[in-house]
């Protein structure tokens, strides 16, 4: 053990930094701090301590005092050699209190929650407990990752509420990234909450979210948002399914309304739509919204159309879309096309289409399911 000790000394600090990047940077702190001045220097380097990832240190209830032993240690003895570098934090939601507390994090502007259950909502997102004034207007990038069920109408509700808090809490927030559970899709209860200026964050330029209709996605498009650059929607419906029974032209009217009354969405140069249910609103609606995009560089739609007369290929893409969504100089672009079978239709759809200026090349398949992914 002694010679491997030795070994590893000798060798020359570019060796060992090429050695330990390839290393988990968790690993690379806890084993090394502490051991020699020279492991303990190279270990504390910024190359592994300005993204810290503590997804390492597990938060399984069955073995509570090793995760509290492994996390007394690292706050306790590592932390106040390496906050002031670290600019980003990957940890689960549940230790987030404890690492918060252990130091201040000057340079810290990411952070990465990760399980997040609703039953700790409420107290990380409290203003007064767990973010101080200075560190609440560090954070310019959040990103949510959490696979809890939501089984209830007021879990839903309570969950709402908790997003609304970030909108308030984080004035500076300009990246957010909501990954959470499948099936959990945000109603028009959060955008109606968010309907008052002060809960929009006028420095948001990336946000990906979850919503129910498409009508929520049009309320976050309706200008407060001006810096918006990158807008990634996943869509469980166009419209509420058994609305659309009852008045479909009228609802198509109300969403219409929404977008001639919005501003041009001058920032926004990229833009998802992922709608996971078949869909005849495209012309409808998903076109007259592009329009309002004149400056896109890239478009990603994975929609199901159904009760079309024709294909929508390249030809009709450029012509319905990029003519005017995009500005001529911008007009040459590559598609990448990718297919997928999953909720597969009976309709035909494209597989694969390449377009540069006017040009078009289409093969059908069975699939329904079709992801357009320009770069323009």
């Amino acid at each position: 053990m002694n010679d491997s000790n030795v070994n590893i000394v000798g060798l020359s600090d570019e060796i060992l930094l090429t050695i330990f990047k390839k290393l988990n940077n968790f690993d690379v702190l806890y084993s090394l701090v502490g051991v020699n001045h020279k492991l303990d220097r190279i270990a504390c380097d910024i190359a592994f301590t300005r993204d810290v990832d503590l997804m390492m240190i597990s938060s399984n209830e069955g073995d509570v005092s090793t995760t509290d032993a492994i996390l007394d240690r690292f706050c306790s003895d590592i932390i106040p050699r390496i906050h002031n570098n670290m600019e980003s934090l990957t940890v689960q939601a549940s230790l987030l209190q404890r690492v918060l507390h252990a130091n201040s994090y000057p340079n810290l502007h990411k952070l990465t929650l990760v399980n997040l259950k609703l039953s700790m909502d409420s107290h990380i997102f409290d203003e007064n407990l767990l973010f101080d004034p200075t560190f609440k207007h560090q954070i310019s990038e959040l990103i949510i990752k959490s696979d809890y069920k939501i089984s209830s109408t007021s879990e839903q509700k309570f969950l709402t509420d908790v997003y609304v808090k970030i909108f308030v809490l984080l004035p500076n927030l300009k990246y957010f990234d909501s990954d959470v559970y499948y099936d959990y899709y945000f109603s028009q209860a959060l955008t109606s909450d968010l309907s008052f200026p002060k809960y929009y964050s006028s420095n948001i330029a990336y946000l990906r979210m979850k919503m129910c209709y498409f009508d929520d996605c049009l309320y976050l498009l309706d200008g407060r948002l001006s810096q918006l650059h990158t807008f990634i929607v996943d869509l469980k419906h166009i419209h509420e399914p058994s609305a659309i029974h009852l008045s479909s032209s009228r609802l198509i009217r109300n969403s219409l309304k929404l977008i001639n009354n919005a501003k041009s969405l001058l920032h926004l140069k990229c833009f998802s739509l992922y709608v996971h249910t078949p869909m005849v609103e495209f012309d409808s609606l998903v076109i007259p919204l592009l329009h309002r995009m004149l400056h896109l560089e890239k478009l990603t739609l994975s929609v199901h159309v159904r009760h079309r007369s024709s294909f929508i290929d390249g030809i009709h893409l450029d012509k319905n879309i990029l003519n005017i969504s995009v500005s001529p100089p911008r007009r040459r672009l590559r598609r990448n096309h990718k297919q997928s079978t999953e909720n597969s239709h009976d309709a035909e759809t494209l597989s694969k289409s390449s377009l540069h200026d006017h040009a078009s090349s289409i093969d059908r398949t069975s699939s329904n399911e079709v992801i357009e992914d320009v770069d323009l």
